[in-house]
């Protein structure tokens, strides 16, 4: 989660717009529409990368059990759509088209940290999960919840970005 989250292009996605933020507010499309374009995007850079981390961990590992196979794939999958709309969610609330320079926008901005902080924090509380709770209650079982609280974590997120989505509109800050 922390490796995707440092390569997010999401989280300035519709601040890169700036000056041309009339061609979103004149098209019949909605803004939930373009933003899963932009997370679309965003995939398309992940997930070669999460399959091919995951084919050599799991080859160089050796790992046995089916679990933690589908899990080397499933889990890193799963945290880059979460970093992905995450990453958009922040930039819908913190947008600024009012800019001068592009690459200010991009490295100076107060959605990377938060983004990266976002995947921080989920890379380190799964770490910690598997790290102290793995012998008391299974390898299996804490892949399950896991599995399950990264399932809750994207679904907030979707509602999140729904409910922003429809209530955006390109101001200046």
């Amino acid at each position: 989660a922390l490796i995707i989250s440092t390569c997010c292009t999401t989280y300035c996605s519709f601040s890169l717009e700036g000056k041309n933020k009339w061609i979103y507010q004149s098209v019949p499309v909605s803004v939930m529409d373009i933003a899963r374009a932009k997370i679309a995007v965003n995939m398309t850079v992940s997930v070669p990368a999460v399959l091919i981390a995951g084919c050599i961990s799991s080859a160089r590992t050796a790992q046995s059990a089916p679990v933690v196979f589908l899990m080397s794939f499933l889990l890193p999958l799963l945290s880059a759509a979460i970093i992905s709309m995450f990453g958009c969610l922040i930039d819908m609330w913190l947008c600024n088209t009012e800019w001068e320079n592009a690459q200010v926008l991009i490295k100076q901005t107060k959605t990377y940290p938060i983004t990266l902080l976002g995947g921080l924090y989920l890379s380190s509380m799964t770490g910690a999960a598997v790290y102290f709770l793995h012998e008391s209650f299974g390898l299996r079982n804490i892949y399950i919840v896991l599995l399950m609280a990264y399932l809750l974590i994207l679904g907030l997120i979707h509602f999140c970005l729904k409910k922003k989505a429809a209530s955006f509109r390109f101001e200046k800050k």
